[in-house]
């Protein structure tokens, strides 16, 4: 009989067992709470993490804040900023650190003077010659000379101008005469033999005959008897005497006739009494001509909105829109005038007007009392100081008259201006009867004066005025950043984009501890 004993390892005694325990295994029992006991050492570990918590959250912040800085540094096109990060930490770092904020400080103050410069939006100018052998600008006949303006005044004492007036009442009403017919009747005036080619105008020193340059009157050259000649005979004996007496001399005017040289945007009205040349019979007056072309058209910019547009007068047609030519700068002052003066004398139509058609339609033309008040407002406008308060008689101006308001008036895009020096040379008598007896003059009866107007030199100098632009502010901007940082405009808008960012990386990381 054989007995067959095996021997193994048995791993899980619950396998074995028929009927396991069902309560917890003696390991496993539950345990109740005790009460923790905390010692003095706990208590200093527990308040160190709690100071090192901030000082992490701190570190975090400033670790994000170099990682943005550096990426910037090294992204960016501005190679000041790269040099000194990459080399950070040695001399040659230094030194490019001190240089970069050096040259970064002197563009701070460049680009702040630049762009306060900017804002003032102040005009510039360009000047310069040009050489055009006969191809000098013609003028543009820009006023129509049949609407010119027509101003009559008269000034002295108020007995003379009381007595002034009775006498001119009765000359206008034993001739059926207007004053405005009056005034044509007595000016001098030109034969048609002579002086066909001119237009009568009328200024403040009576009726003038104006020659309107075209392309077919040019000088050829540059030599003083190639301009224009006119002879013009003695009218001194026509002039009439007035006394002393009642009538102030410093008032009066230099009497004979006079020449003067304006451009196609002027108005011949108080220039023909303030800037002409007498001619003195039996002299040569020489006008050298001096001509200016200024050029206003680069004046509004897309910056200037309060800036009026230049007026073009190649296309106008000032006989249609005279007031277009009052609004215009070289006549901004005679406009502010007629303002004014039509607020002083609103109950008579003075004889500033600078339409005469008009005037008999719109009412009575001023008196002579009437005019002697109106000039006295132009006294006092052209002085710059209100009338006196206390005159009972003077009404006080308003300070739009007395200090207008000039930026509303609009710029000419092109003006030619005309500026002469004028040389006086007297005849021999050889030439005085030669030219008495080529023009048909008796002799030592009557004396001739030469005027004579010519360009000394077949050159201009052009003016070009001229704001500043966003594309010229671009551009310096630009100049000075690649000069001194060796930068661009992009580098510009990196740097500024590069501080936001680093701003808003630290105010979330600030804001947001959990981040």
């Amino acid at each position: 009989m054989r007995i067959k004993i095996s021997i193994g390892w048995v791993e899980d005694t619950n396998d074995l067992d028929p009927h396991p325990p069902t309560g917890p295994p003696p390991d496993k029992a539950p345990t109740t709470p005790s009460p923790t006991i905390q010692h003095p050492h706990g208590q200093q570990q527990q308040q160190q993490q709690q100071q090192q918590q901030p000082r992490s959250h701190l570190k975090q912040v400033w670790g994000q804040l170099v990682e943005v800085v550096s990426r910037t540094c090294l992204e960016s096109t501005w190679h000041g900023p790269r040099h000194c990060w990459l080399q950070r930490g040695t001399l040659h770092g230094f030194l490019w650190l001190v240089l970069t904020f050096s040259l970064f400080i002197v563009l701070c103050y460049i680009m702040v003077s630049i762009l306060l410069d900017f804002s003032n939006r102040d005009i510039r100018l360009r000047a310069r010659y040009r050489a055009r052998v006969n191809e000098l600008p013609g003028g543009h006949d820009g006023v129509e000379l049949d609407h010119a303006t027509r101003a009559g005044g008269h000034g002295g004492r108020p007995e003379f101008l009381r007595e002034t007036h009775h006498n001119l009442t009765r000359l206008l009403q034993r001739h059926n005469m207007t004053l405005l017919q009056l005034y044509d009747k007595i000016s001098l005036s030109m034969g048609p033999q002579c002086c066909g080619y001119t237009r009568p105008i009328t200024t403040v020193s009576g009726k003038c005959h104006a020659l309107v340059l075209d392309s077919s009157m040019r000088q050829l050259s540059n030599s003083e008897y190639t301009g224009l000649y006119l002879y013009l005979k003695d009218t001194s004996h026509l002039i009439p005497e007035l006394s002393r007496k009642v009538v102030n001399a410093a008032a009066m005017g230099l009497p004979g006739i006079q020449v003067s040289l304006l451009d196609n945007t002027r108005i011949p009205m108080f220039v023909m009494e303030l800037g002409t040349n007498v001619v003195r019979p039996g002299f040569l007056t020489a006008l050298e001509v001096t001509l200016t072309k200024v050029d206003n058209r680069n004046v509004r910019t897309t910056v200037d909105f309060l800036e009026p547009p230049c007026y073009s007068t190649q296309d106008s047609n000032f006989a249609q829109d005279s007031p277009s030519l009052l609004g215009l700068s070289p006549n901004c002052h005679i406009n502010v005038m007629f303002s004014c003066i039509s607020q002083y004398c609103p109950h008579c139509y003075p004889l500033y007007a600078y339409d005469l058609q008009k005037a008999p339609e719109e009412g009575r033309v001023c008196s002579v009392l009437e005019e002697a008040e109106c000039m006295k407002a132009t006294t006092y406008i052209y002085a710059g100081y209100p009338p006196n308060r206390n005159d009972t008689n003077t009404t006080y101006l308003p300070d739009s008259c007395l200090y207008p308001d000039w930026a509303g008036c609009a710029r000419v895009c092109e003006v030619i201006n005309f500026d002469h020096t004028p040389v006086v040379t007297p005849f021999s008598q050889h030439v005085q009867r030669s030219l008495t007896r080529y023009l048909g003059l008796e002799a030592n009866l009557s004396s001739v004066g030469v005027v004579m107007v010519y360009f000394r030199h077949m050159e201009y100098t052009l003016h070009t005025y001229y704001r500043e632009s966003l594309p010229d502010l671009l551009g310096t901007l630009g100049g000075y950043l690649g000069m001194l940082v060796g930068a661009s405009l992009i580098s510009a808008l990196e740097v500024i984009l590069g501080t936001l960012h680093v701003f808003l990386v630290t105010v979330a990381a600030l804001l947001n501890p959990c981040h």
